[in-house]
């Protein structure tokens, strides 16, 4: 098959597409600066963030952040800055995006597409939600910058603040 990502029936070894990758490719190339080939390129990447319904995706890009509905033929640009967005995650219900931007923690509602810093006082010495090297590195698994978690129902967000 040349979808990027499958399903694979257990008992029948029956394979589908997980999504349909073309779909996020016309909605990517339809943003003002990508062309075909990198939307190409972005849609069949192996480290999509999918939302647990798989209804949506998390695109990164550049340094930013694009959420895209499946089945929509656009995506969302979650923020606008020189910033990245760091270890970004659904909520378990999906209906949120959180993420890291200048250490600080920020939550995208799906469906009114409005975001809020669920902390405020982050900065080059103090970490919100971000993990320092060492907690990534030999407690968390490599490149696992994530130090917050969702509560199951989605209604609360656990973090670590690290002062460096």
């Amino acid at each position: 098959t040349d979808d990027p990502v499958v399903m694979v029936h257990a008992r029948s070894q029956q394979k589908s597409p997980l999504y349909s990758w073309e779909l996020l490719r016309d909605a990517l190339a339809a943003l003002p600066d990508v062309g075909h080939e990198e939307a190409s390129q972005l849609a069949r990447r192996p480290d999509l963030k999918l939302s647990q319904n798989r209804a949506n995706a998390l695109v990164c890009r550049n340094r930013d952040l694009f959420l895209y509905r499946f089945g929509d033929k656009h995506v969302s640009h979650l923020s606008s800055s020189q910033d990245p967005e760091v270890a970004p995650d659904f909520s378990p219900d999906g209906r949120f995006v959180s993420f890291i931007k200048q250490n600080n923690i920020h939550i995208f509602n799906v469906n009114t597409e409005q975001r809020r810093a669920l902390t405020i006082d982050g900065s080059a010495d103090v970490l919100c939600g971000r993990l320092t090297w060492v907690y990534q590195e030999e407690l968390y698994g490599r490149n696992n910058f994530r130090g917050y978690w969702w509560s199951p129902n989605s209604r609360k967000v656990a973090f670590l603040t690290t002062d460096c």
